[in-house]
């Protein structure tokens, strides 16, 4: 399997999860897609509420 296969496999297994547990396993799996090519990502949150709205 594929290093793309299995992160959509993991994708996948986040749809039932929180908002929360999403964002963080989103990032998780890019993580893990670019450490392969040795880019190590900063990954920004906190932009927006739990509705999916921007904070004002």
């Amino acid at each position: 399997m594929s290093s793309i296969e299995r992160a959509t496999d993991k994708l996948d297994q986040l749809k039932s999860k929180s908002t929360f547990e999403k964002m963080v396993g989103v990032a998780a799996v890019l993580t893990d897609l670019l450490e392969a090519h040795q880019i190590k990502p900063v990954i920004v949150g906190g932009l927006g509420s739990s509705k999916g709205h921007l904070v004002e």
